[in-house]
């Protein structure tokens, strides 16, 4: 089974993770039987009209993977120090960018190291 949120791919058994700047995590989840998490643009403007901070749910999400022991977070097709550094106020400020800080301050709390753009359970 196969989780993805954000770009986020949580897959199992295989226990990986994957993040993408693309959709090819999508449908490499789905040709895997699994099954993908994307609340879509509308539930996202739903959530803000009714006063919920759409980042919550990705908060809560990636928590549970993470307590969950997950044993690899990939972020695959840019470097994450590019990503949360760039010039481009929409890449810096993106939720992909905000996904990657939450796991650089919080990751190692759940026993994972990062080595280059992955995130590894120790």
């Amino acid at each position: 089974m196969a989780y993805l949120l954000g770009g986020w791919r949580l897959s199992w058994p295989s226990l990986r993770s994957r993040l993408s700047a693309s959709r090819t995590a999508t449908g490499d989840a789905v040709a895997e039987g699994g099954v993908f998490f994307d609340t879509g643009d509308e539930v996202w403007k739903l959530l803000e009209q009714s006063g919920v901070e759409p980042w919550r749910i990705n908060e809560a999400f990636m928590r549970r993977q993470l307590e969950a022991g997950v044993e690899r977070i990939e972020f695959v097709g840019e470097d994450i120090f590019s990503v949360i550094n760039s010039s481009d106020d929409r890449i810096r400020n993106s939720y992909r960018a905000r996904e990657i800080r939450w796991l650089l301050g919080n990751a190692d709390d759940y026993g994972y190291e990062l080595i280059g753009n992955v995130w590894v359970k120790r």
